[in-house]
């Protein structure tokens, strides 16, 4: 019988980077439609409450070797995936391959000496029923940027105990408050800085941005922090009370991983 006709193939000399992006999107969504041509691969989603979304973008210059003989779309169980990621170790290669009529992806793990490879055939999911998200164009008010890791602390220490954090964001600094905590009020105030670990710049985008503030569920922003291994820079971005929050992580010339997080509105 005559192999099938392979769809595409995509290689990274290292494969830890894209088995975190899934470790971090796979708790927001459990599955992901995965829509491979010319320009990469594209994934967006909706998590249960459907007031949060991924958006995954892989440019095909980002791999080492990107072949494609046809546009495709596979449909992926995202903890599935990240198990199979996890079989790779630290400096492996990873190969992602598809075939035409075929139900399956093939995961392939390479040794840099080349003395260990691990093949997997990962089932694909009916596409039938997954969502089809367009995420909206940035039109952002203003732009942060701070380090990953000091995001990932102060939303990770209040997690526990606070139910909800409001992001004040003005020319001058960012505030972060924890509310509905019993018999505790507080709020963390960074301005800008260039130290190395601590980073944080803030980037008005027009000359009459007044502050903004939005409200969010902690445990949400505890699942985005997931992601913060990703990249030493998270991205946020603010737009309106009534617009999503945009929180990326830059994955250089790869592309970029974002989480669209839309705020508490405020009872009328």
């Amino acid at each position: 019988m005559a192999a099938s006709a392979e769809l595409f193939s995509a290689t990274l000399d290292d494969g830890m980077i894209f088995r975190r992006i899934i470790e971090g999107a796979r708790h927001i969504c459990h599955e992901l439609n995965f829509t491979v041509s010319d320009e990469g691969i594209r994934a967006s989603g909706m998590d249960d409450t459907r007031g949060v979304f991924v958006d995954l973008k892989l440019n095909c210059d980002g791999f080492e070797e990107f072949q494609l003989n046809a546009n495709t779309s596979v449909g992926l169980d995202l903890n599935m995936l990240s198990e199979v990621l996890k079989i790779g170790f630290e400096g492996d290669s990873l190969q992602l391959q598809a075939a035409d009529g075929e139900d399956f992806m093939t995961v392939v793990h390479r040794a840099k000496g080349e003395d260990r490879e691990s093949v997997f055939t990962l089932r694909l999911l009916d596409q039938a029923n997954m969502d089809e998200v367009n995420p909206p164009n940035i039109r952002a008010n203003y732009e942060v940027e701070m380090n990953s890791g000091v995001l990932a602390n102060i939303v990770n220490k209040f997690s526990q105990m606070a139910g909800k954090m409001e992001i004040e964001v003005s020319e001058k600094d960012v505030k972060f408050s924890f509310l509905n905590v019993d018999l505790l009020d507080g709020t963390i105030t960074r301005v800008a800085s260039t130290k190395p670990k601590k980073e944080l710049q803030i980037k008005p985008k027009n000359q009459k941005s007044k502050s903004l503030t939005q409200v969010f569920p902690l445990q949400t922003w505890a699942k985005f922090m997931k992601s913060a291994p990703v990249s030493d820079i998270v991205k946020l971005y603010f737009s309106s009370a009534e617009e999503p929050c945009i929180i990326e992580y830059d994955l250089n010339d790869l592309g970029y991983l974002r989480f669209y997080a839309v705020g508490e509105q405020e009872e009328a």
